[in-house]
C-alpha cells in the first residue's frame, strides 16, 4: 500500500515523465482511495487489539502542552486548506498528568482530524483544557463550528461502523471505527469520552481523564 502511494505521488511530481491534467486528477483519486483503506486496516487493527485487551497501556508522566502542541501540527495542513483556525488554551489545566503519552495523541489527532473534517471553510476548531471542582479530573475539549450531529445520532456515534448520514457528513468518507476507537482507548487511560452537539450548531467532544 504504502509502495504503490509512493509512486502515485512520483507520477503526479512528474518524476516519470509528464502527465495530464485528467491523468492528475486519476492519480489523486487513486492516491486518496489508498490512504482511505489504509486508515481503515488501521483502525480495524487497532480497535481488534483494544477488544481483545492486547493493547498495551505505559503510564509515565506527560507534559500535556507537549502532547497538545503536536496532535495540532497533526492537522494543521488539512486545517490551512479549509481556512480553518486552529486555536489551543490548555492555561487551566495542570502542566503534567501522569497517562499514556502515545495512546493520548492517537485520541486527540482523532477528534481534531474529525473536527476539521466537518467544519467547513473558514471555521473554527479548539483544543482546550480544565479541571473539574476537586482538581482530579482532567477534561480536554476539542469544539468545532461545524456540521453537529443530530440528537438521534448521538446515542450511536461511539459504536463500531457506525457513520451519521447526512448534510455535509455524507460527503465525506470515514470508516466507523475513529470514535468507536477513542471510546476503548479513553477507557484503558481511565476515563471516557462524550459529546455535546447540536446539529447545524457544531459539537464538542470532551475526554476525561484522571490527573
Amino acid at each position: 500500500m504504502l509502495f504503490r502511494s509512493g509512486l502515485t505521488e512520483a507520477m503526479q511530481e512528474g518524476l516519470f515523465g509528464r502527465t495530464t491534467e485528467a491523468q492528475l486528477r486519476g492519480l489523486a483519486d487513486v492516491e486518496a482511495s489508498g490512504r482511505h483503506l489504509l486508515a481503515v486496516i488501521n483502525d480495524i487493527l487497532d480497535l481488534s487489539k483494544v477488544m481483545a485487551g492486547k493493547r498495551e497501556v505505559n503510564f509515565a508522566t506527560v507534559t500535556l502542552g507537549e502532547v497538545t502542541n503536536a496532535s495540532l501540527r497533526m492537522v494543521r495542513q488539512l486545517a490551512m486548506q479549509k481556512r480553518i483556525t486552529l486555536t489551543l488554551d490548555v492555561a487551566a489545566a495542570p502542566p503534567t498528568i501522569e497517562t499514556d503519552e502515545r495512546l493520548l495523541k492517537q485520541i486527540l489527532v482523532n477528534l481534531l482530524s474529525n473536527a476539521v473534517k466537518f467544519t467547513s471553510e473558514g471555521g473554527t476548531v479548539t483544543l482546550d483544557g480544565v479541571l473539574d471542582a476537586r482538581g482530579e479530573r482532567l477534561s480536554l475539549r476539542v469544539t468545532d463550528t461545524g456540521v453537529g450531529i443530530a440528537a438521534a445520532d448521538l446515542p450511536r456515534i461511539f459504536k463500531p461502523f457506525e457513520q451519521i448520514d447526512g448534510g455535509l457528513a455524507r460527503r465525506h468518507a470515514g470508516t466507523g471505527l475513529g470514535l468507536a476507537l477513542v471510546s476503548r482507548l479513553s477507557e484503558l487511560l481511565g476515563g471516557g469520552v462524550h459529546v455535546e452537539s447540536t446539529e447545524g450548531a457544531g459539537s464538542r467532544f470532551s475526554l476525561t481523564l484522571p490527573v
